[in-house]
């Protein structure tokens, strides 16, 4: 009786098992797709930017959206559009504050320790050239990118 109990137990584990494998696999595919088509996206906008721009409050504001997000923290503006995505928490953690400051957030989530110089565009109210700011971002994100796959594959070679 124990026996058939046991059974019935690792059976239903193990159908669960693979539904969560097949679930975890589904979303990393389409976060995959979501930043192809975010690296698209990006790539055509940089192409029609060429001016300097002032980053004021009423500038970061036009950037609220998953597909343009510019955050502010403690003063400095951070394009994090094409990082959403590598965020170890989820996009939905950033998303929310696209186009505002986000300096409470940031220091009440646990950000404090995470090195966003690679993302910055400059100190509020600072002119820059969005163009080439741009492209550096972007030239960053690929490298965190790359960095990140680098360290889940040692991960997998500890385990």
């Amino acid at each position: 009786m124990n026996l058939k109990k046991e059974l019935i137990i690792g059976a239903i584990g193990s159908v669960l098992a693979v539904l969560l494998t097949f679930f975890y696999i589904n979303q990393y595919q389409k976060q995959k797709e979501q930043f192809k088509k975010i690296s698209q996206n990006e790539t055509a906008v940089q192409a029609s930017k060429t001016s300097d721009i002032s980053l004021t409050i009423e500038e970061i504001a036009k950037h609220n959206a998953a597909n343009d997000c510019w955050i502010i923290i403690q003063g400095s503006v951070y394009n994090v559009t094409n990082y959403l995505i590598l965020h170890p928490g989820g996009s939905d953690r950033i998303v929310p504050f696209c186009g505002q400051d986000a300096t409470d957030a940031f220091a009440a989530k646990g950000g404090k320790g995470t090195d966003l110089s690679k993302l910055k565009l400059g100190q509020l109210n600072e002119a820059v050239n969005i163009t080439d700011t741009n492209n550096q971002i972007q030239n960053n994100v690929n490298l965190i990118n790359i960095s990140g796959r680098a360290e889940e594959r040692e991960r997998e070679d500890d385990d």
